[in-house]
């Protein structure tokens, strides 16, 4: 299979770091700082909110971890906060935001190429192992 020559892209170095501190927020620990107790619906909107969390909960076969931040109030509810559960790729989701405010702010471009590396994947990385089996790919922000 024929490849594009190599070249050298901007790298995005703060994506790394802006996704270690996205994973920070679900690590043990963080729901015990602000662990609600049982909801009561008649306290307002966040009791409502805990009770039906619970009640959602409450009717699957299995352990539910839930961190909410409820804007109007800024009260913290988490069930099981106190626990690690595994993110799977939900970190992907603020790393998407934040590469798009990049597009949004002209820093990037949804055009722009970046270079994808052996040393970018991670035990785990499924599909994209096999699609990178040769070095120096080549991805546009839009594809990522």
């Amino acid at each position: 299979m024929l490849r594009p020559p190599r070249r050298r892209s901007p790298r995005l170095p703060n994506l790394p770091l802006l996704a270690a501190c996205f994973l920070t927020l679900g690590l043990p620990g963080l729901g015990a700082v602000a662990q609600a107790p049982p909801g009561d619906p008649s306290d307002g909107t966040p009791g409502r909110l805990r009770a039906e969390l619970l009640r959602l909960a409450g009717g699957v076969d299995g352990t539910v971890g839930v961190g909410v931040h409820h804007l109007e109030s800024g009260v913290d509810l988490y069930l099981n906060g106190d626990e690690a559960f595994p993110m799977a790729s939900t970190y992907k989701v603020p790393v998407a935001v934040e590469l798009l405010r990049r597009v949004d702010r002209g820093d990037l471009r949804l055009d722009s190429l970046v270079a994808v590396d052996a040393g970018d994947l991670h035990p785990g990385s499924g599909v994209l192992e096999d699609l990178f089996d040769d070095p120096g790919v080549l991805l546009s922000v839009r594809n990522l």
